[in-house]
């Protein structure tokens, strides 16, 4: 997802967001797992730092702290399948994105415990909604809704591009039903380009 977040320097793109590394939701499991077997807590998650950096907005460079986001992107590799989670900062909303189709969040059902529970004890333990209107999650849960008009994958390999382009599409404010399935190749040219142009500019600046 680096990618993405050079984008919004690059472009000056309007729309606040943060994105994680494939490996958040991933850590955030295991820690929901040994709460499950009783080895931790929920208020453990807040002394995990490779889920704290990302929230702060300090695990890279161009990272973005969530508290100042109105959406996080977060890339989800279930086994075989990538599929992208958005959460909406304003409505509490996790909008699941899956180009397999259709609208059932079984993919990621292993997951929803941690995204829904879990998740919201970690931003409130970061500060994330201390300035909201509505204050802290608390004992709130994260909706977690498939979302409409997901582009859908024709080949069996392409799901980690589609990610990649569905969020792109999203943080520009384009339509996701303009992108187009078998353009992927075309697609993967396009952020080669983009990121090599990236890499030449900041040996430049460096010069």
């Amino acid at each position: 997802m680096f990618y993405l977040e050079v984008k919004r320097f690059n472009y000056k793109l309007t729309q606040t967001y943060s994105t994680v590394t494939p490996f958040f939701l991933e850590c955030l499991k295991r820690h929901q797992d040994d709460i499950d077997k009783k080895i931790k807590t929920k208020e453990d998650v807040g002394s995990v730092s490779n889920l704290t950096a990302e929230v702060f907005g300090f695990a890279r460079k161009c990272a973005f702290p969530w508290a100042r986001s109105d959406f996080v992107y977060m890339p989800l590799n279930t086994g075989g399948h990538w599929v992208l989670l958005v959460l909406a900062a304003e409505s509490k909303i996790v909008w699941v994105y899956n180009s397999k189709g259709g609208r059932s969040l079984k993919d990621i059902a292993e997951y929803s415990t941690c995204i829904k529970c879990l998740l919201p004890k970690l931003m409130d333990l970061c500060d994330v909604y201390i300035n909201h209107p509505t204050g802290p999650m608390g004992d709130n849960k994260l909706d977690l809704k498939a979302a409409d008009f997901c582009p859908k994958q024709i080949d069996a390999g392409s799901c980690g591009m589609f990610v990649l382009k569905i969020a792109e599409y999203l943080m520009m404010d384009m339509d996701i039903r303009d992108i187009r399935t078998d353009q992927m190749a075309a697609y993967r040219m396009k952020m080669a380009t983009e990121l090599v142009r990236f890499a030449e500019s900041n040996m430049a600046a460096k010069e």
